[in-house]
């Protein structure tokens, strides 16, 4: 039943409900369900002690009601002025018999010389009146930020700071809105779960783009099983901009402050699963680390079946003119030697000792 002032305006079963089985008992049964009207508050209103609905849930436009009613009525007076400036009222002294046709190429003729014929032209559009709209234009703007939040020109700012400033306090105006269309979704989804599970009782399919998965999954009753919680978020269209400066700077954080945890920094840059992250990492380190780079090199000799005792004696051949080199050159046993060629072309700088090509050799004369 829908009550309005008091009144019911419908008595109707509801559609969007179903019953509730409470134990094995029918009697204990119960129908439950919900009614397809949300509604949240802006922020914008006030709330008191003697609640009042008409101030509390309002809209951005109520602080700037009176500025659009002068400006709307400005306008009006400038549209009529203009209507009467195209089409003047004519003043003549002829009959009433004697037509006055006005347009491309028409001709009045007068019977009498001394009959006349004026238009009487108003005034041009004053000055102050478009002064006036812009004033107005500009007091709502302050009120409503829309002309910062759309992308117009910022008067007074020469700087990308205080723009950058001016355009985030205009957003922080947009706040409590937002929070506010966020609940009112999730409650949405809410909805759409219960009907799902209860009312429709058969698969949907739900389509989506997410980085990883498939883009259509069926959603069935038995999937749902009474949980209707769900997580929304909201961004604008630079979120990639902001996700990246955000990163950057927790990144940095992360280098400054040795006591800044590791999982905190990539939590606050935007990484959702940071263990995952850090065991993705670590076998990645694994990955490159000598040892597996032994262990790939020996896998794949043993997968050249007998080429692999050639490619066994040339890199023998290699560490032999490594070594001899290095001492030619008067460098000790704890002395390292890199690749020029690798430094100069901007790569990394292989560094190898004398015991350590030693080791490398005797390891392959093992094998």
């Amino acid at each position: 039943i829908v009550f309005i002032d008091d009144e019911a305006v419908l008595d109707e079963e509801n559609p969007y409900s179903w019953r509730r089985f409470l134990s094995e008992d029918e009697d204990e049964d119960e129908f439950t369900g919900y009614l397809p009207y949300i509604i949240r508050a802006s922020g914008w209103g006030e709330r008191k002690s003697d609640y009042e609905p008409e101030k509390y849930y309002v809209g951005v436009l109520r602080r700037m009601r009176s500025l659009m009613d002068a400006q709307a009525q400005h306008l009006t007076d400038g549209s009529v002025q203009m209507k009467v400036s195209t089409f003047p009222a004519t003043v003549t002294s002829l009959p009433e018999s004697v037509p006055i046709k006005i347009g491309p190429g028409e001709v009045t003729r007068k019977p009498n010389p001394e009959d006349t014929i004026e238009f009487l032209r108003p005034p041009e559009l004053p000055r102050s009146l478009f002064d006036m709209i812009s004033l107005i234009s500009s007091e709502a703007n302050a009120v409503s930020k829309f002309g910062s939040l759309g992308g117009s020109p910022l008067k007074g700012v020469d700087t990308a700071t205080e723009a950058d400033t001016v355009t985030r306090n205009a957003a922080a105006k947009l706040n409590s809105p937002v929070l506010a269309l966020r609940s009112a979704i999730i409650e949405i989804n809410k909805q759409i779960l219960q009907d799902v599970e209860n009312v429709l009782a058969q698969p949907v399919i739900l389509f989506g783009a997410p980085d990883e998965g498939e883009s259509l999954v069926a959603l069935e009753p038995e999937d749902i099983n009474g949980f209707y919680r769900t997580t929304v978020e909201l961004s604008t269209t630079d979120r990639a901009a902001l996700d990246r400066t955000l990163a950057r700077v927790w990144g940095d954080l992360y280098t400054i402050f040795p006591d800044l945890s590791e999982k905190t920094a990539m939590l606050n840059a935007g990484i959702e699963d940071p263990q995952r992250e850090a065991e993705q990492r670590a076998a990645e380190d694994l990955f490159r680390s000598p040892r597996m780079v032994q262990v790939r090199e020996m896998a794949a000799l043993a997968a050249m079946g007998n080429k692999a005792q050639l490619v066994m004696q040339a890199m023998q051949q290699s560490l032999q003119g490594e070594a001899e080199q290095a001492e030619q050159g008067g460098v000790g046993d704890g002395s390292a030697t890199s690749n020029p060629a690798a430094t100069q072309a901007g790569g990394p700088a292989i560094v190898r000792s004398q015991g350590a090509a030693a080791d490398e050799r005797a390891d392959l004369q093992a094998q």
